[in-house]
């Protein structure tokens, strides 16, 4: 039996989907739309591509378009519901989730799909009950051990989620997904370097998405390096104990604060050095490789940086000005600068570093 067109470049086109080359796959399927409009298929292949690119506006057209060729299929519904995830429409997500749970209520991704609408609406005693039922249902699923993990991560239930996301990898050792949201689950619970890995690991399996680099790099940055800002308070903690007593005190605070710089960014540099040796060859490349990316980023960046630097500066003089320290005064007023704008880099970088631990996050 000769098969369609259409047929033929939707099978094409899901290939192409599973090898990752998204943009191929949808030439494809914008061919089979214009060969067949009134099909549903190339439809939703075409929404499961545009919402993999992070294209939600267009995914949801597509899905809903195949919704209206083809109301009793789950599969449009459930596009639907994670585009207006993505949307912020957390109650329309809920009711397309709940229609594809209606045509399809044994599926797994369909019930995986409510369970996040659910979370998504405050609704966490109703969605864990489902990752449970789910769980029981499946239990030989990846996607199930994934779903109950989610719910219990918005619980805060950090080893828990760790179960089910180390069952979820015992089950599909290639689901990227639990890989990627097992080492945030580790790094919540403080261990890192553990995290570290699982973040090389998925990262390694799925080059092609950003955010498993993005938590390896943001991840390695933390472990490596940080502290500054403790060091940044001792210091100004010193400084007004010195201001309080009068000029000499501030003159004997500048020479102790100096070497104290020096000392502290000496440590620091060696914790960095033993930390770094400690990770895996590959890990130190691709990390480095991570950190050359973003530099390259960051040099298109330079207007902003130096708006950045000249508003520093000028809060650096206007605090020295506060000090009352005068060019007379040995000097001083230099030496202050110095000090005040390691200070306040140092401050910045800590800044950093602490978004750093936030900006570790999981999918789904």
């Amino acid at each position: 039996m000769p098969v369609s067109p259409t047929h033929r470049l939707c099978s094409e086109a899901a290939h192409l989907l599973d090898l990752g080359r998204t943009d191929d796959a949808v030439k494809l399927l914008l061919q089979a739309t214009a060969a067949d409009p009134e099909s549903a298929r190339p439809h939703c292949l075409l929404a499961q591509a545009h919402y993999g690119k992070g294209r939600w506006r267009d995914s949801l057209a597509s899905a809903e378009r195949a919704a209206s060729l083809q109301p009793s299929s789950e599969w449009p519904h459930r596009i639907r519901a994670l585009c207006l995830l993505h949307l912020k429409q957390p109650k329309e997500a809920l009711a397309a989730a709940r229609e594809s749970v209606r045509l399809a209520p044994h599926q797994p991704e369909s019930l995986h799909t409510i369970a996040l609408c659910l979370m998504d609406n405050r609704s966490l005693p109703e969605a864990r009950q489902i990752a449970a039922n789910l769980v029981t249902t499946a239990p030989d699923q990846a996607l199930a051990h994934y779903t109950a993990g989610l719910v219990a991560f918005r619980h805060g239930a950090w080893a828990e989620a760790e179960q089910h996301y180390r069952r979820a990898l015992a089950l599909d050792p290639e689901h990227w997904e639990s890989m990627n949201n097992l080492g945030v689950a580790l790094n919540k619970q403080g261990r890192r370097k553990e995290g570290i890995e699982m973040f090389h690991n998925a990262a390694r399996l799925r080059p092609q998405h950003e955010l498993s680099r993005k938590n390896l790099k943001a991840s390695v940055g933390t472990y490596v390096t940080g502290g500054l800002g403790s060091i940044w308070v001792a210091l100004q903690l010193i400084r007004v104990v010195a201001g309080s007593v009068g000029n000499e005190a501030r003159t004997t605070a500048v020479i102790v604060m100096l070497p104290m710089l020096c000392v502290a960014g000496g440590f620091l540099w060696w914790r960095r050095q033993r930390r770094m040796g400690e990770l895996h060859e590959t890990v130190k490349t691709f990390y480095s490789a991570e950190v050359r990316r973003e530099r390259q980023e960051n040099l298109r960046k330079i207007p902003t940086i130096a708006l950045v630097v000249v508003t520093s500066l000028a809060l650096v003089f206007w605090t020295t000005s506060a000090m009352q320290v005068g060019a007379s005064e040995m000097g001083l007023t230099s030496w202050l600068l110095l000090v005040y704008v390691t200070l306040w880099i140092a401050l910045a970088m800590e800044i950093r570093w602490l978004l750093r631990v936030r900006a570790v996050r999981r999918s789904g």
